[in-house]
């Protein structure tokens, strides 16, 4: 189980390619430790590129936090860290240990995020992280990992009987609305910037020509797309209504599976897109959520384990938390 409280090292540090590419703006200068756990430091980078990180994948959804909501937001990604530093130094005490093999695969999964060792290495010097300390970070969650398989998980068990019974109570749940499943590339601008935005909007217009000449929608979103989702060919899976950003939801609702809009304005700059899926609204059958019921019910079961434990620990640990 992935554990929320785990944080990959891509969003500890926030070292997508993309990411990396995003202007941070000017902060007042920070404590160097954001907090402080048992003697161990939470540094003040690992919190703002997560903060920063966090930001990004909402504003991709169409959603953003205000000033006034900041502080509750960096308090609870602080939150988040501490806990994490905490299950990984129970790790310690139960002698949970990573394979410097599997380890290795992990960072070898992370260099493949750059595409060159250079840009990898521009990146991380941009960001004052250093390849030791991504290594550092990594292990921490393969050890947190290996802490909550071998203390938390493997008692639990959901029978078939107990996802049924949730399923009749819940079925409200399971009442699906309309989806689509679409695919997009994003040329970016500032809507300030009028000749910026004009110059996005040809690129858009020369992309869709050569798209409905034939030309491969996945392989020229890789290539061209500013979008994260440029890695999976712009596939941004399936959503509903309300997820998206207004223009975008109201043209990718209004064509057919297979259409290939015209181009889309957004407050991200302009969108081609690509519907590849329409679903209509409807109940999910209980064979096809059976198994996420199953994991779902096992993976609350677990996580109330970890909170109490998590309560437990605090009671007894030393704690500074830094003006954030």
């Amino acid at each position: 189980m992935k554990y929320m409280l785990i944080m990959g090292i891509m969003l500890v540090f926030g070292i997508s390619v993309s990411a990396m590419a995003a202007d941070t703006p000017a902060a007042p200068a920070a404590p160097k430790a954001a907090a402080v756990v048992n003697g161990t430091e939470i540094p003040t980078k690992i919190l703002d590129t997560e903060v920063g990180l966090e930001q990004q994948k909402m504003l991709y959804s169409g959603q953003q936090i205000g000033a006034s909501q900041m502080p509750v937001f960096k308090k609870a990604i602080l939150e988040k860290l501490i806990d994490r530093e905490l299950l990984y130094q129970a790790s310690e005490k139960e002698g949970i240990k990573v394979e410097d093999a599997k380890l290795e695969e992990q960072i070898t999964q992370i260099k493949k995020q750059f595409p060159d060792e250079k840009t990898m290495e521009k990146s991380l010097a941009d960001k004052g992280i250093t390849l030791a300390e991504i290594r550092s970070q990594v292990k921490k969650s393969m050890a947190v990992e290996g802490l909550i398989k071998t203390k938390f998980e493997k008692d639990v068990t959901v029978d078939d009987a107990k996802a049924d019974e949730f399923y009749k109570q819940n079925i409200e749940k399971f009442k699906k609305p309309e989806s689509v499943k679409a695919s997009h590339i994003l040329a970016k601008c500032d809507k300030a910037d009028a000749a910026g935005c004009k110059k996005a909007e040809e690129k858009i217009k020369d992309l869709r020509k050569k798209i409905a000449a034939g030309g491969d929608f996945a392989a020229l979103a890789k290539a061209n797309s500013d979008c994260p989702s440029k890695d999976q060919g712009g596939d941004l899976g399936e959503f509903g209504r309300g997820q998206m950003v207004k223009p975008f939801e109201d043209a990718a609702f209004a064509m057919k599976q297979g259409d290939l809009s015209q181009p889309v304005k957004t407050d991200f700059g302009w969108h081609l897109i690509k519907v590849t899926g329409k679903t209509a609204a409807g109940t999910v059958p209980y064979a096809e959520v059976k198994e996420q019921i199953k994991n779902m019910l096992k993976n609350k079961e677990v996580s109330a384990k970890i909170r109490a434990y998590l309560e437990d620990m605090k009671k007894d640990a030393k704690i500074e938390r830094n003006q954030v």
